[in-house]
């Protein structure tokens, strides 16, 4: 019977064990699909169906909420499971504000 021939690594993959490679794995990915975060986040998406954000706020029909984003990020202190500690939000402003705080920038949009 024919064997698959061996992945080659392509060459813009980042290699385990490396730099770059601890870079892209989430640190939190365990806490994200534990039972407990899964249940707070239906919870509150029942609760608040609609984007919290800043830029929701001042709109005049706000955006549904496909997010529950951590005000206070989990790296930085925050705490995982306090519900004051968590925001509603839509998928591109949520992106959004992971990009700011992933980049050191802090400002509001």
């Amino acid at each position: 019977m024919p064997t698959r021939p061996e992945r080659k690594p392509r060459p813009w993959e980042p290699q385990p064990n490396t730099e770059a490679h601890a870079r892209r794995v989430n640190p939190n990915a365990a806490f994200y699909n534990s039972p407990a975060w899964r249940r707070l986040r239906v919870a509150y998406l029942r609760i608040h169906p609609l984007c919290e954000c800043e830029v929701c706020a001042k709109a005049d029909v706000p955006m549904p909420a496909e997010m529950v984003d951590h005000i206070t990020p989990i790296n930085q202190g925050g705490d995982p499971l306090d519900w004051s500690n968590l925001q509603a939000m839509s998928n591109k402003h949520h992106n959004q504000k992971s990009a700011r705080e992933s980049h050191g920038i802090f400002q509001k949009p």
